[in-house]
């Protein structure tokens, strides 16, 4: 069943499928489609995150491989790995009345203005496998702010992390 690429697929060739796979008996296209609205699923659809113009040589490969490693492998006890973001030119924007809370009768009131207040630049570390996140806000974005991040996070990371692996996009 996973030779075809899914987005070449309708409901009529989806219920045809999962009779050859033995997965039921019968199946209508209609009960399918019915599933799969149900579900909120939408399987031919599909996001291409590899630019079909970037060359595929043993340099890339390899590249891929080590950092799925990275993330798929088990970690020594002594280990990490962080995938670090930047996010530029946040907006903070405060409303100009305060949040009413919800009463009897009454939903959550909110006010529809609010105050631009300059624009902050956030670099986030995000821990591969505990979910725990770091992060810091900055007024520019410089090598030195960046730089100020990895300092932060050298001293909040406990110091029995002796390998720390970074993983950056650019």
């Amino acid at each position: 069943m996973m030779e075809r690429s899914l987005s070449q697929w309708d409901c009529t060739e989806l219920a045809r499928q999962v009779i050859t796979a033995s997965i039921v008996g019968s199946i209508s296209a209609s009960t399918v489609r019915r599933i799969l609205n149900s579900n909120k699923l939408k399987p031919w659809r599909h996001h291409l995150w590899l630019s079909p113009k970037a060359p595929r040589d043993e340099a890339f490969v390899k590249s891929i491989k080590e950092i799925s490693s990275l993330y798929t492998r088990p970690l020594e006890e002594n280990e990490m790995v962080l995938c670090v973001d930047e996010k530029t030119n946040l907006q903070p924007r405060p409303r100009k009345a305060k949040t009413l809370p919800a009463l009897p009768d009454l939903p959550v009131r909110l006010e529809h203005e609010y105050e631009r207040k300059g624009a902050v630049n956030l670099f986030a570390a995000f821990d591969t496998r505990t979910g725990k996140v770091w992060g810091l806000t900055y007024e520019r974005k410089r090598q030195e702010e960046f730089i100020d991040f990895l300092e932060y996070l050298d001293k909040e990371i406990p110091s029995y992390i002796t390998t720390m692996s970074l993983i950056l996009s650019y």
